[in-house]
């Protein structure tokens, strides 16, 4: 079982069903009884785009309250199956709709102190993983804290 000296975990969601399936047995890799804080954090990617006449963003600002609220519940749900009856002091849930997830998770693994992260590949490689920058490839290089890659079930 893997542990963290400074008993704060985060745990990269991405929210769709083949990375939520990866999660399910993460409690038998890291003792959550253990740990003071885990973060459950998903960051939706926000692109802008330009047009001649006009530029816009998607998600539309009247759209982003209805996005959050959605990927908190889905959180919640799931951190009910990857905590199971682990008693953990404190559970965060943070969904944000940013330009950059990748620095805003950087960022926020240096402001919260975290001591290690764990994310889920997407199981790309070969050919077709030279052309896609991954988020997890970005936190194995940039990350402060020890990170935890989690492979995809099959």
């Amino acid at each position: 079982m893997l542990s963290s000296k400074n008993k704060k975990v985060v745990l990269c969601l991405s929210l769709d069903d083949k990375s939520n399936k990866t999660f399910e047995d993460l409690d038998q890799k890291i003792n959550f009884n253990e740990m003071e804080e885990v973060h459950f954090v998903n960051i939706f990617k926000e692109e802008m785009f330009v047009s001649e006449f006009s530029t816009f963003t998607y998600p539309p600002e009247s759209g982003k309250q209805d996005i959050i609220k959605s990927g908190l519940e889905q959180m919640r749900t799931l951190s009910e199956s990857i905590l199971g009856k682990n008693s953990v002091k404190k559970v965060i849930f943070e969904c944000q709709i940013h330009h950059d997830p990748k620095m805003f998770v950087i960022k926020y693994l240096k402001e919260k102190d975290i001591g290690l992260v764990v994310s889920a590949t997407r199981g790309v490689s070969g050919f077709k993983g030279l052309f896609t920058s991954s988020f997890t490839d970005y936190l194995v290089k940039f990350s402060p804290c020890p990170i935890l890659v989690l492979r995809p079930k099959e």
